[in-house]
């Protein structure tokens, strides 16, 4: 009927109970609450002729710790003539608490590969993001820089009696900064402007101020 009739001192020592305390009590003294009606059905199959597969088992001690234990057993015939069960268990709980402890650490680690490979991807796209505005940026620098090259004059007066050359190098990719020469009625007006700022803006503005001149 599922009553102890005899338990070992380790089985004893594992529950936390003494021999006294679960002789004649029934087995499901030491059986998580869970899984109480389960092992009580097992069992009445069991000694009604079913097989009993080995099974890992949630189980509770005498303090109400759970434990995790791999349960089989056997069927013998007692001196009454009466089938008994004879359960034999092996103490996992150790085990199980390091599967578990890792199976946290694996989802932990599973979260965190995740996030990185998300970050990733939003890195990734915004590396694209940047090289499509460089390339924009460089389009119209390049826009800009010929455009500042075509409002330098294309070639010098020639006056005679005069050697003119010049060397212009702007500071960054693209300056503002200009000069021209003209020759008005036998005069040469000659000028060099200076623009506060480099790049699109002082180009812009080199614009500007060489049509206002």
């Amino acid at each position: 009927d599922g009553y102890f009739e005899y338990v070992n001192p380790k089985y004893c020592e594992l529950y936390g109970y003494g021999k006294g305390d679960l002789i004649w009590n029934h087995f499901s003294l030491v059986a998580a609450d869970k899984n109480e009606e389960k092992l009580t059905e097992l069992h009445d199959k069991f000694i009604d002729g079913a097989v009993e597969i080995e099974a890992e088992w949630e189980v509770i001690d005498k303090e109400g710790n759970y434990m995790v234990v791999l349960a089989n057993a056997a069927k013998i015939i007692g001196e009454d003539g009466e089938p008994k069960k004879v359960t034999y268990v092996v103490d996992l709980t150790d085990k199980k608490e390091m599967e578990w402890e890792l199976q946290e650490k694996y989802s932990l680690l599973q979260e965190s590969t995740e996030e990185i490979r998300a970050m990733n991807e939003e890195l990734e796209e915004k590396q694209k993001e940047i090289k499509r505005k460089n390339k924009r940026l460089n389009e119209n620098i390049a826009k800009a820089k010929k455009l500042h090259k075509n409002l330098l004059p294309e070639q010098l007066p020639k006056i005679k009696g005069l050697d003119l050359d010049v060397y212009y190098k702007p500071a960054e990719q693209l300056g503002g900064d200009f000069y021209n020469l003209i020759e008005i009625d036998g005069y040469l007006l000659f000028y060099i402007v200076d623009i506060t700022g480099h790049g699109i803006d002082g180009a812009l503005l080199n614009v500007f101020v060489r049509e206002t001149i």
